[in-house]
């Protein structure tokens, strides 16, 4: 099937929009793709040569009434910036794809579930991502309010359905590609000469290098003060906005002052002199009343456009249209990436491959990231933050993938002479039939147990200060699991002390901890990444030296 490109999706839905997607309609026609069918019908039909698709536009008027009514829309109009965002997105995704989420949009607005849990019950969270685009390009001008709502909850609902409501893990984008990423925008903000394109992009440079560190919210990121920078003795801070009432049940005001609280984190020169300059560059444009830091007038000079009256301030919708443009016009056309925009967990296929990252993505990662790299206690205490103790475990699971990844990727410069490394020997340990029965049902698969050397068992402490806390060990097993190989030892040490941190922490946010327990679990942490950094490296040179 010949695919035609995508039109660029653009800040929201509108009449010119409107009229490009009944001109990419119409060139789906003419290759036989949709026959017999126009696009103002409410059944589209549709094939790719093997299989024959319905896609149904038909809405309940009565069921759409009270989500019309909050949202100031009709219901002709809202299937019009259905059909539009569906045709914009036939070029990438699988006919099926798209029937899922004309679907499930259908049932969003029929049930208007208020809550987490309801809205998961009755919609498949699979397609949130793409019904979060949808949404984000609805015209924005007199239901701000009403759309920012949407927008939380499915990005509530993303992070709700990376874990399962049983607890089954589903995945990230692969660690690869957030790799990539990161080495795609550093290379776009080093070459780049263009001041008007790096005013567009700034935001999204900001917000991969803040958020992927700090676990903020994309709907808080947007919202940093304008006067976030502060330099005292040669050190940078940064303010960002947390949002102080989140799961609180409260009212929200749809005011920054009273819905969220402000916290200062050091930040390096490097990025505080980017801000800077991006508030030097901007400091003739009209401010927000809301006092924010990105102003609009640079977005929407994109479309040489002025920015809308209705606008208050650079928005979560903004945020997303500038990622979008930059997986088009950086990552794609500029340096020739694929974008894959439905993960399939088979890795990527090629070196130019990359899967498209979603904003709360990097919220993820900067959970994962912190643990993995030794995070300062005050910003652990923020990994805690999660009602769902599953959440927790989620990203305590992800940690080794990415030492994995990140140990590749080491491993690569390390064959191309790019850097030097050194190697140490793995920890023996006993095979399973000399492993030692343990009381609570596990086994010890220490060597130096075995021997009568009990000074692993010293190390290891339990969340009440515990001596020999077997469960907090990396050689212990529980009597469901075995040791696979060399591997699962480093892997199982590093999520037991994952779990042991969730504990620590959650008992100091209850003021019944103690601060240091938490910065002696993080550094522990810290030596099991190193540790098995080392071992990884070690079995991708035998394997390499095992070709030569």
């Amino acid at each position: 099937m010949d695919k035609h490109t995508a039109i660029l999706a653009i800040p929201e839905i509108d009449d010119i929009t409107i009229n490009e997607a009944r001109r990419l309609f119409l060139a789906y026609k003419e290759k036989g793709i949709i026959s017999n069918s126009n696009f103002d019908d409410d059944r589209w039909t549709l094939n790719n040569e093997t299989t024959g698709f319905h896609f149904n536009f038909q809405i309940d008027k009565n069921k759409f009434k009270q989500f019309g009514d909050d949202l100031k829309i009709t219901c002709e109009n809202f299937k019009t910036y259905l059909k539009t965002f569906i045709v914009c997105q036939m070029g990438e995704l699988e006919l099926g794809s798209l029937r899922s989420i004309i679907y499930c949009t259908k049932r969003i607005v029929y049930n208007r579930a208020e809550d987490l849990d309801a809205f998961l019950e009755s919609n498949n969270g699979n397609w949130i991502g793409r019904i979060t685009e949808f949404f984000s390009m609805i015209p924005a001008a007199g239901r701000e309010k009403e759309l920012l709502d949407w927008l939380t909850l499915f990005d509530d609902a993303d992070e709700r359905v990376r874990i399962g409501k049983d607890g089954s893990r589903r995945s990230l984008a692969s660690f690869e590609s957030y790799f990539r990423f990161d080495d795609i925008i550093k290379r776009f903000w080093s070459e780049s000469q263009d001041d008007d394109e790096k005013l567009f992009f700034f935001p999204i440079w900001m917000w991969w290098n803040i958020s992927g560190v700090l676990p903020l919210r994309p709907c808080e990121f947007v919202v940093t003060p304008r006067n976030c920078l502060s330099t005292i003795n040669g050190k940078h801070t940064i303010a960002v906005r947390r949002n102080r009432i989140k799961g609180s049940g409260k009212v929200k005001s749809y005011k920054i002052d009273t819905d969220y609280d402000i916290n200062r984190y050091a930040i390096p020169e490097k990025l505080a002199k980017e801000i800077e300059w991006y508030l030097d560059k901007t400091k003739g444009c009209t401010e927000a009343d809301t006092h924010t830091l990105f102003v609009t007038e640079t977005h929407y000079a994109k479309w040489e456009r002025c920015t809308p009256y209705t606008s208050r301030y650079f928005s979560y919708i903004n945020l997303r249209t500038c990622l979008r443009y930059f997986f088009e016009l950086i990552i794609q056309e500029r340096y020739g990436y694929k974008i894959i925009y439905e993960a399939n967990n088979s890795g990527l296929s090629d070196e130019k491959s990359i899967e498209y990252l979603h904003l709360g993505d990097t919220r993820h990662i900067a959970l994962i990231n912190l643990i993995a790299e030794g995070a300062t206690p005050v910003v652990a205490m923020m990994l805690a933050g999660h009602d769902n103790p599953e959440m927790s475990a989620h990203y305590y699971s992800n940690i080794a993938q990415l030492i994995e990844c990140r140990t590749y990727r080491q491993f690569k410069k390390l064959i191309k002479g790019k850097q030097s490394y050194s190697l140490s020997r793995p920890t023996p340990k006993l095979p399973v039939k000399m492993s030692i029965p343990l009381d609570n049902g596990g086994r010890c698969f220490s060597e130096d147990v075995a021997k009568g050397n009990y000074t692993n068992c010293y190390k290891v402490m339990g969340p009440g200060g515990e001596v020999g806390f077997c469960k907090n060990c990396e050689y212990y097993k529980d009597d469901s699991n075995t040791f696979s190989d060399q591997k699962d030892l480093y892997v199982n040490k590093i999520e037991n002390e994952c779990r042991l941190l969730d504990e620590i922490v959650k008992k100091v946010r209850k003021e019944k901890g103690d601060i240091e327990d938490i910065i002696q679990v993080v550094l522990r942490l810290r030596d099991a990444d190193y540790s098995y950094q080392q071992y990884l490296m070690e079995k991708m040179e035998e394997k390499e030296n095992g070709k030569s």
